[in-house]
């Protein structure tokens, strides 16, 4: 399950299991592809770049950062926590940046991107994906913080004078359901906190719709890429191809050429030879044998 995966405890479930839900419409970042495996009937994941594979979703350590920012404001809700960490994943992810560089070119005159610490070169660059992974977690954030905020803003009209909706001051449980107190202990009994504070369901139809969107952009601007990548290919096959043709007709000339002088040195000596016979047969010193 992909809560599970990104480390979202039962217990959890009414704060952020939408985030599980929403990474499961997100398309994959660059150079990602999935591949359902019939046998096992699980997905997996193939970097394209390195062609390795892997269960685990390339999206979940990412949409894990959100979940423990999440975690941090629920615990102490410091005003600016959210903007500091939107701050603090740009500066990841401008370190994972550093380790490439490029755009080199190849022998044909493909540009190529190398990471100097992990050993491996990208047809992709690195810098589509960065900005396509902090997006979404951009706009995860800002969910999140609206949701959480909203939700403690109804918490704290509800007339609970306890450090959660669920306790008094001296910390007993008072906000029963089904005659079963609602804790981390009891998740099962629970209901969603946060659709209960808002009055309404969450509606992320926008959210994923702003993500199609970037996504859509980065994938034309991969398609433009590669595209010029393509018509440079075709530039350099064309270009090799007409030289090997001029060689070949070079070489023709040439041949052509030798020949033709070859032929006219022949008929020369022959007319040479002609003439001189004629000179000694005129002197009388060529025998010409009698027919």
């Amino acid at each position: 399950m992909f809560m599970a995966e990104l480390g979202i405890e039962p217990w959890e479930e009414d704060e952020f299991s939408w985030i599980a839900e929403v990474g499961l419409k997100t398309a994959l970042p660059p150079r990602w592809v999935s591949t359902y495996d019939t046998d096992s009937g699980s997905t997996y994941f193939v970097d394209t770049d390195t062609q390795t594979s892997t269960w685990e979703n390339p999206l979940a350590p990412h949409l894990q950062r959100v979940v423990e920012v999440g975690r941090l404001y629920l615990r102490n809700q410091v005003e600016g926590l959210f903007e500091d960490h939107k701050t603090s994943l740009w500066a990841e992810h401008k370190e994972e940046l550093d380790c490439w560089h490029g755009p080199l070119e190849d022998a044909e005159g493909n540009s190529y991107f190398v990471n100097s610490r992990d050993g491996i070169s990208s047809w992709q660059d690195p810098r589509i994906g960065a900005q396509y992974i902090y997006d979404i977690q951009c706009s995860l954030l800002r969910h999140l913080h609206g949701i959480l905020s909203l939700c403690e803003d109804q918490e704290d009209g509800g007339g609970f004078g306890g450090g959660t909706p669920w306790e008094t001051e001296d910390g007993a449980q008072v906000l029963t359901l089904e005659g079963m107190p609602v804790s981390r202990n009891n998740p099962g009994q629970s209901t969603t906190r946060i659709s209960r504070a808002m009055g309404r369901e969450q509606d992320y139809t926008p959210t994923l719709e702003r993500m199609g969107s970037a996504m859509e952009f980065l994938h034309d601007a991969r398609q433009t890429e590669e595209e010029i990548q393509r018509l440079r290919l075709i530039r350099k096959v064309e270009e090799r191809r007409m030289r090997v043709l001029s060689r070949k007709l070079s070489k023709a000339i040439k041949e052509t050429v030798q020949g033709d002088e070859q032929d006219q040195r022949t008929r020369l000596e022959q007319k040479v030879l002609e003439r001189r016979r004629a000179r000694l047969a005129q002197q009388g010193k060529l025998f010409v044998p009698l027919s």
